[in-house]
């Protein structure tokens, strides 16, 4: 079974708040589920190969791609974490985060530090 955490991202602050559903702060945790300066993002359960965990939001390197990064985001429809990356076009491919574990390489960023990383990857046919 996988660790249930959360940490969320403070738009006053542009920051992180890590592992908010251990905090006893009641005034924060209401923060954290009814301000929308407040973000929040599930953990997948899944570690990069460094060991870091992977939050929703975060942004990936997979597999062998040099300059290709992933977003991590939840797929409500399918119930699981999926990759997404831009193609230069705009349009959008993606896996489901199961199936790529074992070519999952680092988290680089994610999408609120590092949004230049969006920007997609000119060179994908």
């Amino acid at each position: 079974m996988r660790d249930i955490k959360f940490r969320a991202w403070d738009t006053t602050i542009n920051n992180f708040w890590y592992n908010i559903q251990e905090t006893s702060d009641s005034r924060m945790l209401w923060n954290c589920f009814h301000d929308d300066k407040i973000i929040l993002q599930q953990f997948t359960g899944i570690k990069d190969r460094n060991g870091k965990e992977i939050y929703e939001g975060d942004l990936i390197k997979h597999g062998d791609d040099d300059g290709v990064y992933y977003e991590v985001f939840y797929h409500d429809d399918q119930g699981r974490f999926c990759l997404n990356r831009t193609h230069y076009q705009g349009s959008r491919c993606g896996c489901y985060i199961p199936e790529i574990t074992s070519i999952v390489n680092e988290v680089i960023g994610n999408i609120y530090k590092n949004p230049e990383l969006l920007k997609g990857d000119t060179n994908v046919e």
